[in-house]
């Protein structure tokens, strides 16, 4: 069984270099962490992810794309149902109703998207409100979709400090053994279930101000989350790459392949939920990754160094009198 080329169904996420990076996606059984700063896209990760899965056609699912279902707590529903929206027309999610004649367009491209059908098919949303349901109720949930008829093949949660806290059952029950206790369970779901978890972190106040990579010791909580989940990945954006629509994607930990791989200059487009690697730069570990920031550094030292000695020369070779001030 080991060696059958059936042993897993991996999920793709749409990112090529990621996929690739998890040889075809995160497997069905396990469960994928995405750490990232307060407000670097998580609705547009799940989005991306759960727009891709939907009407991803290959033998895995008889070319009939795979059932996804997408939970969210913070959003409302015409919130992600924009996100979708922007993503499949290519318009910002804010243009969507600013004029009616460019509505009607997006209706007609709507109406007219080939995988239209898969995707009704395929995609379930859902919203709970913050902090009123543990994992323990989401398995509770996906259950009775299976019993509905919707049997998924990946869940998304956004996001996990949304989830109200499973008790540890220790007599000094803190909030980092809740949330160990919490990624357990979603752990042991993934596995029972036969389903692929998603689900996005905030980071720490480090990985706010990270202007490169966010670590795994920059998540938020407790260090079991990390400890706990096949795979973990990180998504960094300055203020620079918010403006330019960029960001850096670290593979942190993989379980089953190589790890360390980060990817830099990720298209990242909260606007239309597109997330691309049109132009991104590789870096097999996170190593020469820092060998490169650090030639940039020095690079640009020695070149403010330059300037400098440049205007000294060009002061020191003028003659200034007192008329000259």
């Amino acid at each position: 069984e080991a060696l059958s080329p059936t042993f897993k169904v991996s999920i793709p996420t749409g990112i090529s270099k990621l996929d690739a990076a998890l040889t075809g996606g995160l497997d069905k059984g396990k469960m994928g962490l995405l750490i990232g700063s307060a407000g670097f896209g998580k609705s547009t990760f799940s989005t991306c992810i759960a727009s891709h899965a939907s009407t991803c056609r290959c033998e895995a699912n008889n070319y009939e794309g795979f059932k996804v279902l997408q939970i969210y707590f913070e959003d409302d529903n015409v919130d992600i149902a924009r996100k979708h929206f922007s993503k499949i027309t290519q318009t910002e999610a804010r243009m969507l109703t600013r004029e009616p004649s460019l509505t009607e367009q997006i209706k007609e491209q709507l109406n007219n998207y080939p995988d239209k059908e898969m995707m009704h098919r395929n995609l379930r949303l859902k919203r709970f409100n913050t902090g009123t349901k543990k994992a323990s109720d989401i398995e509770k949930f996906i259950k009775k979709c299976r019993q509905n008829g919707f049997n998924p093949d990946l869940v998304i949660i956004d996001y996990f400090e949304c989830l109200l806290p499973e008790k540890s059952g220790y007599a000094t029950d803190s909030e980092w053994s809740r949330e160990a206790v919490t990624m357990r369970k979603l752990e042991n779901m993934a596995k029972d279930l036969n389903i692929a978890i998603w689900i996005p972190t905030q980071g720490n106040k480090g990985s706010i101000t990270s202007p490169d990579v966010v670590t795994m010791d920059q998540a938020g909580g407790s260090i079991r989350k990390v400890q706990i989940c096949q795979v973990v990945i990180s998504i960094a954006r300055s203020l620079d790459d918010i403006d330019k629509n960029k960001a850096t994607l670290a593979v942190l930990k993989n379980r089953s392949g190589k790890s360390g791989e980060i990817f830099e200059g990720i298209r990242f487009n909260n606007g239309t939920s597109t997330i691309s690697c049109d132009e991104v730069e590789t870096f097999s570990s996170a190593l020469s990754y820092f060998e490169k920031a650090e030639e940039v550094e020095e690079n640009k030292y020695k070149e403010q160094m330059l300037l400098t000695r440049q205007l000294r020369e060009q002061i020191e070779s003028q003659e200034f009198t007192t008329t000259d001030f």
